[in-house]
């Protein structure tokens, strides 16, 4: 006799069918009105370590600094963020205090990358005030050649 089975059943086991879960010499379900409502248990995988619900299909949140390997997004705002927050090393920055702090300007040494030719380039540039992330570009810009470090002169 076939296992009988309320509906949300039947369309779990169609869909895990579709997707190659079952071997096939498993008897497919039957289909009947009155067959008690199936829940299925949580796979441990996708269980919160803190409190037990399921985390998602993606994995979750990483909860460190707290032990575990997983937590929801429940727990991520109410324990593991706090508990990040309260670390000693855990800095709020000012956007305004990012964008000052990132400027550059003044003399810089620079190491190209001129693959392994010999152009006439400057080993030190003075530049004009710029975001840290825009020097490789200007010097590319103005050079014609790619740099593959360069560090302000102090």
């Amino acid at each position: 006799m076939l296992p009988a089975v309320n509906l949300s059943e039947y369309l779990a086991v169609q869909h895990a069918l579709k997707q190659g879960m079952f071997p096939d010499s498993n008897p497919k379900p039957v289909l009947r009105a009155d067959a008690p409502i199936w829940t299925p248990k949580l796979d441990e995988e996708r269980q919160c370590d803190f409190c037990g619900e399921d985390v998602g299909e993606y994995g979750g949140n990483n909860p460190a600094p707290l032990k575990g390997t997983k937590c929801c997004d429940d727990c991520n705002e109410t324990k593991v963020r706090p508990a990040r927050m309260a670390q000693p090393e855990a800095r709020w920055y000012d956007a305004n205090a990012i964008e000052e702090e990132t400027l550059v300007e003044g003399e810089i040494m620079v190491e190209w990358d001129t693959d392994d030719e010999t152009p006439d380039l400057p080993k030190t540039v003075k530049i004009p005030a710029m975001k840290s992330d825009d020097v490789a570009d200007y010097l590319s810009d103005n050079y014609g050649w790619c740099v593959n470090n360069w560090e302000l002169v102090v």
